[in-house]
């Protein structure tokens, strides 16, 4: 309770229905009297002048001022008090005797209902006001109607039993009281779910809505489970005024049968109504809602279900205008609307009705957006950025770029066609000053067109992503999140790439049908980063997208290529080959491409790879050669010759890194790591050189870079010692550093002796001390000793440090496959 407290001659009680007034009435009685004279209104005596005091004062009582004078009277003896409950139903008469008995000073506990429009009413809670308190009741908290569960129980109330109850009555306690010792009569003992509303609990609400006039009934009968119905729309189904509707909803909430301030039935109410309602009754007034619905152009959705619920048939235009609500928020859902629709006759919502279901099915993931969009024709700027769309998710961004140019018609084209052709162009070679920022929907290509350019804005790309976000518009070709994050992880800006992809996968940019594509760029920068145990690529259904397959293999070659796994190097190569062989390649792509051409250099398959790097060399070019392309791609061909063991090449890359303009991240890492990478190849090292190097390539994200250079440099060094320093470097670095490095005779480089060396490579296939000396015919002592001098000269402490040390090392031995 919450109270003005002045005196305690008077005390004013308001609550609805079920909030507790008539407990709170009794104990506020007994506060300001010990004799308590009960007066309780009824429904029936709103057109009885007087009659509800007619128990008290007897039916002699004529008019006002008799029936003053008489209460007056009653109410002089000591310790006498009036208390009257349900006041609402009082009639006028009545009402002013009250507030003038009130005026006396006379000791009066009034509680009502809220009531608007009652000018008698509002005299007497003024008269109470002047000289008591003030209490207003209503929904409790979980925390508070906790006792009132616990008096039902007879104990302590369990928090979820409480929390449930609260959920079905809206924390009303005298309804929660009702609903409980319901369920307890109906033999529920509190495990698994409750019965429906009980029968006492319907007899209650069935009570309640009679009292509440055929209006209110009739808008609880239709509305149900249903919220947030437009006023005209039930104004028109129960052939009414809309300030009915309104009045009726004062009603409800009033008498505890709708959530307090809001146009909607309590869950309990609901169920009560639900088993109260004959069918038949519920499908005549579902119609009757569903025709409202469709005539006062209410929500789509909610007619669909409405026109569904009774069998009615549903106006091909509702279903698409439901299918457009539902569009951004659930397209699968969108889609579901529109099954079964055929041709309407109409051309122009036929090719509504084409466009939309090829739009929800690029968004839901689904093939069929193809055969959708066949049918129409050819130039259609909608048509033309689904038909873009498509060919980007086949990876063919040189022919979504031929699609939108030539649907490009009128001087100011669409945003949407504008902003792809945009994107189209600077995924196949175009210049990134084509690209303007005169409006929010090219901030995308804007933001990505600087990189291209060479200057990784990391603030614009948010910018640009926040806004993709805030849109009302659909991605359709790809998300500044997804490709943002790959061209950021290229220029070995992880961090960047990090945010961009889990911001796509968080706000589900795109829908379902670019979900796939996040997860794959979260994996992507988490296996560039290191974090191997976050780079397993999503477990859900595959995409059914050639894009995201080649974004896949090239996850699956990277990991299998830092963990020296030449047989999954393999299945990701087959894999993506045939999308590859095509000969169409985009710069958002171009990280996971070489990735897949490196894989392939690894397994021998130079020739087949080539039109990959040649496809982007040419790219790049058409760019207008920005430096940090040129460098990025010269790198990843550095890394597919050394992959290769070509030597010349490797030479022949590190000599257009060092003709690049150095002030451009990551090029100086870049072109200082393939100096050195020459010098190793040449049998030279020089230790704080490789460090140096292989630190600069951490620093720009390519931790695992530096750890490989590490590692072939301590394989061809001819000092133990300091291949000991570089390998445990390696190590640190990145666990997997060395696995593909080593070639043959790399345990005899490591400082040991031939037989160490021969005991190390049987110790790494996991042999027992006397099943290696049985095979070297020497005894299990003797393996031991070996053993011990072995981990001496790694500088390992433990088995397990010696074990990894000689099983990536021993990996590598391994001969590569041609």
């Amino acid at each position: 309770m919450q109270g003005d407290r002045r005196t305690r001659s008077g005390r004013l009680i308001v609550g609805v229905g079920w909030s507790g007034t008539s407990a709170a009435l009794a104990e506020a009685a007994a506060e300001v009297g010990s004799e308590v004279v009960e007066v309780r209104g009824r429904i029936s005596d709103r057109d009885m002048d007087l009659m509800a005091l007619d128990p008290i004062l007897g039916a002699a009582v004529a008019d006002v001022r008799a029936a003053t004078r008489a209460l007056s009277e009653l109410l002089g003896a000591a310790g006498t008090v009036l208390a009257v409950d349900d006041a609402h139903w009082l009639d006028p008469s009545t009402l002013d005797v009250l507030a003038r008995v009130v005026d006396r000073g006379l000791p009066v506990v009034v509680a009502h209902r809220p009531q608007r429009g009652n000018v008698h009413l509002d005299q007497l809670d003024e008269a109470l006001l002047r000289s008591g308190e003030a209490v207003h009741l209503g929904p409790r908290s979980v925390d508070e109607l906790a006792p009132f569960v616990a008096a039902v129980l007879g104990r302590p109330a369990p928090t979820a039993l409480v929390e449930q109850l609260w959920r079905s009555t809206a924390g009303l306690p005298g309804l929660t009281r009702l609903l409980l010792q319901g369920w307890i009569r109906e033999g529920w003992n509190e495990k698994g779910d409750p019965p429906p509303a009980p029968s006492a609990v319907v007899e209650a609400v069935r009570r309640r809505l009679a009292e509440s006039g055929d209006i209110a009934t009739r808008l609880a009968e239709m509305t149900g489970r249903h919220s947030g119905l437009p006023v005209e729309a039930l104004a028109r189904a129960l052939q009414v005024e809309g300030s009915e509707i309104a009045r009726a909803w004062d009603v409800l909430g009033s008498a505890g049968l709708a959530v307090p301030g809001r146009e909607q039935l309590i869950d309990v109410v609901v169920e009560a109504v639900e088993r109260m309602v004959l069918p038949s009754a519920r499908a005549v007034h579902e119609e009757a809602l569903g025709r409202a619905l469709v005539e006062t152009d209410g929500s789509p959705t909610m007619t669909v279900g409405m026109l569904a619920a009774t069998g009615a048939p549903v106006p091909p235009l509702v279903r698409i205008r439901a299918a457009r609500e539902l569009q951004r928020v659930d397209p699968v859902a969108a889609l579901a609307h529109l099954e079964g629709l055929g041709p309407t006759g109409d051309a122009d919502l036929d090719r509504e009705l084409a466009i939309l279901r090829a739009e929800l099915g690029l968004t839901a993931g689904s093939e069929e957006a193809g055969r959708w969009i066949a049918e129409l024709p050819d130039p259609d700027p909608e048509a033309a950025l689904i038909r873009a769309a498509l060919a980007v998710r086949d990876a063919r961004w040189s022919r979504a770029l031929t699609i939108l140019s030539a649907n490009e018609v009128g001087s100011a084209p669409d945003r949407e066609l504008r902003a792809a052709l945009a994107l189209a162009r600077l995924a196949t070679g175009g210049r990134a000053e084509s690209v303007e920022t005169d409006d929010a929907v090219m901030l995308g290509p804007a933001a990505l067109a600087a990189v291209a350019a060479g200057a990784l804005r990391l603030d614009r790309l948010l910018e640009a992503a926040e806004a993709a976000e805030r849109s009302t518009s659909i991605p359709v070709l790809d998300t500044v999140h997804a490709v943002g994050s790959l061209l950021c992880s290229a220029a070995g800006e992880l961090g960047g790439a990090a945010m961009l992809a889990s911001r796509g996968t968080r706000t589900s940019v795109g829908g379902p049908g670019l979900a796939r594509r996040h997860r794959l760029a979260e994996s992507w920068v988490a296996m560039r980063a290191g974090e191997w145990e976050q780079a397993a690529v999503p477990g859900e259904p595959a995409s059914p997208w050639a894009a995201d397959a080649v974004l896949e293999a090239a996850l699956i070659a990277g990991l299998a290529r830092r963990s020296g796994d030449i047989s999954r190097i393999r299945e990701s190569w087959n894999r993506a080959e045939e999308t590859i062989l095509r000969g169409t390649v985009d710069l958002f792509a171009l990280e996971p491409l070489t990735e897949l051409a490196i894989a392939a250099h690894r397994l021998g398959y130079v020739e087949r790879a080539a039109p990959v790097f040649a496809g982007l060399g040419d790219l790049v070019s058409d760019m207008g050669s920005p430096p940090l392309w040129v460098g990025i791609l010269a790198w990843r061909r550095l890394e597919a010759a050394v992959a290769a063991s070509d030597d010349e090449a490797v030479r022949r890359e590190a000599d257009q890194l060092e003709s690049l303009d150095g002030g451009v991240d990551p090029l100086p890492a870049l072109a200082g790591a393939a100096r050195t990478w020459c010098a190793v190849l040449g049998g030279s090292v020089e230790v704080e050189e490789v460090t140096d190097s292989a630190e600069a390539l951490a620093g720009q994200g390519r931790s695992w870079e530096g750890s490989r250079l590490m590692g072939r440099a301590a394989l061809v060094t001819d000092h133990p010692e300091v291949a000991r320093r570089l390998l445990e470097s390696a190590r640190r670095m990145c666990a997997a550093s060395v696995a593909e490095e080593a070639g043959s005779g790399g345990l005899e480089r490591l400082g040991l002796s031939e037989r160490e060396a021969e005991v190390a490579a049987l110790v790494a296939e996991g042999h027992t001390y006397k099943a290696i000396g049985g095979q070297l015919f020497i005894s299990p002592k003797t393996v031991e000793h070996h053993v011990a001098s072995i981990r001496s000269k790694l500088g390992v402490g433990t088995r397990a440090e010696m074990l990894s040390v000689l099983r990536s090392v021993s990996r590598s031995t391994d001969p590569a496959p041609g």
